[in-house]
């Protein structure tokens, strides 16, 4: 794995980076995040609305807490 964005830190530009995410999703990571506080699990963001399975596997390898 050589870098990988932090679903705990990463701004809107780096979140819409990660496979299947836009600014839309990048900016609910956010806010799922600033309410439910920081992720424990990349599993965790499938809490999020919008992100089922598939997308977490398609960004699942570019991900770290």
């Amino acid at each position: 794995r050589s870098t990988c964005i932090s679903i705990n830190t990463g701004t809107v530009s780096e979140l819409s980076q990660l496979n299947g995410v836009g600014p839309k999703t990048a900016e609910s990571i956010i806010l799922f995040r600033e309410s439910h506080g920081m992720f424990q699990s990349l599993e965790s963001i499938m809490q999020v609305k919008g992100i089922g399975i598939k997308k977490f596997e398609k960004m699942v390898d570019q991900m770290c807490l």
